[in-house]
Parts: C-alpha cells; structure tokens; sequence
C-alpha cells in the first residue's frame, strides 16, 4: 500500500487508514498542511506474526497515539515491535518511558496500554514492524511490561541476532515473500530469539521453555555456518567449539531438521556456488576458483556434486547463463 496513487489531499487520511488496519487501532497526527508527504507499507503474515516495511516522509510532525478508547474499541492482545533500519529517529513512549533508535535497534509496546511513537519534524523514516499475540511470547506479561518503550542494542549480542534476522526478512519481503508453512517456521525462530534475547535481558532464563532455548540455538549456529561458509575448516567441531556445547550435542540439534550438519553446510556452499556462477560479473572466474572460494577444494568432487544436485555440470549450467561464448580469462603473457 502506497500514497504515490492517493492525491496529495487525501493522502494523510489514507495514511491514517492504512496504519490502523496494518497495525492496530490508533491516531496518526500528520501535519494536514504536508501535502508532500510519502508513506508506503508492505506487509506478510508469518503464521500469527504480522510483518510489515513501513517508509514515509513527513516535511512536518509525525506521531501515532494508541489511547485509552482505542483500546476499548479494539481489545487486540499483542505487542508490537518496531525496528529502525534508517532513517530518522523513531522514538516510542510508555508506561512512563521513552525510547529513541538508531538503525539496527528495536524496542517493544504493548498494545493493550496507552502509547506514543513520533519522530522529528522534516524526517524520513524506514523501520520494520511486527505484531504478534502476547500469549506467543513465553515470558510472563508483568515481567515484559519492564521492557516497553525500553532501547534493545541490535549490535551486539541476542539483540543483534534478533536485528539481523527482521533485516533479512525485510531484504526478502518484496522479492521473494515468505508465505505458509515456511512462514510458520521462520515466526517460530523469530519468537524464541526474541523470547531468549528478552529473559536474557531480564535475568529470567528460567522462564523460557528448553524448546526455545534450542530454537534460538540453532538459529545461531545457522547464522554462524553462513558467515563462515568460505572458511574451508569450517566443521561440526569448530561449530560446537564457537558455540560452546559438544559435538554430539551439536549433532542432536540436528536430529530434527531437514539436513544433517554436514549436509546443510554442503548445501548453502553449492548454493552460492551456483549463484557466482550465474552472476554476470564473475563470468571470468574459472569454475574452479569459484568452488575453491566456498570450500570445494578437489574441482573433480565440486563437478560431480553440483551436477547430483542441480542436475547438470556446472560448465553448463554457467553456459546456460550466458551462452556458449562464456568470456574466458586472458591468457597469461610470456
């Protein structure tokens, strides 16, 4: 949904329309003399999580009050999550508190009490939002109601994992939506990072249960395995080292998934491989140098792999791409 179809007139109050059905019932306070003012929303559900890319531009004020009589005439029961991924500073307001970001941090209302989000006059902003129902976070309400309006760092730590997993979704949203039982599984992961990276904050680990602890696990090491898929020792070893429980455990982690630890890592390796070589820039890289790159140190075994599993060598397949005149590298002078 975008302003760029609404005329100039009309589009504040489209704009008040679409953040409440987006989100949750509310009060958008645009300045109505702002006739150059741009929003746009993009949204995907992933299961019961609701996603969205939210950008506008305001020469003037910008805010969003949720009041007591929105609340009793829309009794959602969730919390929302905002995220800044540029922009102007957003800056959220609760229960006595206020917040302000700068890109790659995030932070928590909920949507049952009053609040207040806002930015400076003359700004544009990009920000992620989600909202999910609160009973989905497995942390006690009271104990979370010390988090609203509160900075959460995405740099470092749980909370940049966090970061860094709704800025991929956000990369993903217009190209390549996620939708159905894919959706489910990835607002599952997101829950139980969060749920980790918050009981962590609150010195409640306690109250997480061992099936999200392990959630959030595994997304680590599957963060950690596509950081380090050019290092050609990247193993099962190094893995569990880096995240300090055992090999075995590492394996048991596994036993549920779709692949095995070696076989995802093998995987994820002939997927980039596969995209360098369909990638016009990289066409005078011999296919060796490309396999090497991502760990397939013997050409012989990179060639037979690639064509078991994509059905075809992989000279071809950059053939394929570019046609039979592939430019190859300039002969080396004597």
């Amino acid at each position: 949904m975008c302003t760029d179809d609404v005329a100039p007139g009309e589009r504040i109050d489209y704009w008040q329309h679409v953040t409440s059905e987006n989100f949750v019932r509310c009060t958008t306070r645009i300045d109505q003399r702002d006739d150059g003012f741009w929003g746009r929303v993009v949204s995907t559900n992933l299961g019961a999580v609701h996603y969205s890319l939210v950008e506008y531009t305001a020469s003037g004020s910008y805010e969003i009050f949720r009041s007591a009589r929105h609340i009793r005439q829309d009794e959602s029961d969730e919390y929302l999550l905002e995220l800044q991924l540029g922009g102007a500073a957003v800056v959220l307001n609760q229960d006595g508190r206020e917040a302000g970001f700068i890109p790659g941090d995030f932070g928590f209302l909920d949507v049952t009490r009053p609040s207040h989000l806002g930015c400076a006059p003359r700004s544009s902003v990009r920000a992620v939002t989600v909202t999910f129902p609160r009973h989905l976070l497995p942390i006690r309400v009271d104990n979370v109601a010390r988090l609203t309006a509160v900075r959460i760092d995405g740099q470092r730590g749980m909370g940049q994992l966090v970061s860094n997993f709704l800025v991929g979704l956000a990369d993903n949203l217009e190209g390549d939506p996620v939708e159905g039982a894919d959706g489910v599984r990835l607002s599952t992961a997101l829950l139980d990072l969060l749920a980790v990276a918050l009981a962590g904050r609150l010195e409640r680990d306690s109250e997480v249960p061992p099936e999200s602890h392990r959630g959030a696990l595994l997304t680590r090491v599957y963060a950690f395995i596509d950081r380090h898929l050019d290092d050609p020792d990247l193993s099962p070893k190094n893995i569990a080292t880096a995240h300090h429980i055992s090999t075995r455990y590492l394996h048991k982690l596994f036993e549920t998934e779709e692949a095995t630890v070696v076989e995802w890592i093998r995987t994820r390796r002939l997927e980039q491989c596969r995209r360098h070589l369909a990638d016009p820039a990289q066409q005078t890289e011999p296919v060796s140098v490309i396999a090497a790159r991502w760990g397939f140190r013997d050409p012989s075994y990179f060639s037979r792999l690639f064509r078991a599993t994509y059905g075809i060598p992989p000279r071809e397949y950059r053939i394929l791409h570019f046609g039979p005149g592939v430019v190859r590298p300039p002969a080396p002078k004597p």
